[in-house]
């Protein structure tokens, strides 16, 4: 199962960094989708238990899996 982390609007002509309290990138989903197919983003990276990215303006929102 998966909770909600986040959700945001981001208006156009800009772009946010976005950091998720998880380890790995294949947990996190937007809008039902896997991460790594998310349209625009840029500079996804895993460091320190935490997945990174840059997105541009849009809507959003990342679900992580729900904790054990």
């Amino acid at each position: 199962a998966e909770e909600p982390a986040g959700r945001g609007f981001l208006p156009p002509n800009t772009q946010a960094q976005v950091s998720l309290p998880t380890a790995a990138a294949t947990d996190v989903t937007e809008s039902g989708r896997p991460l790594r197919e998310l349209a625009g983003a840029r500079g996804l990276s895993e460091t320190d238990g935490r997945v990174q990215l840059v997105v541009p303006a849009g809507a959003y929102t990342f679900n992580l899996p729900a904790p054990r």
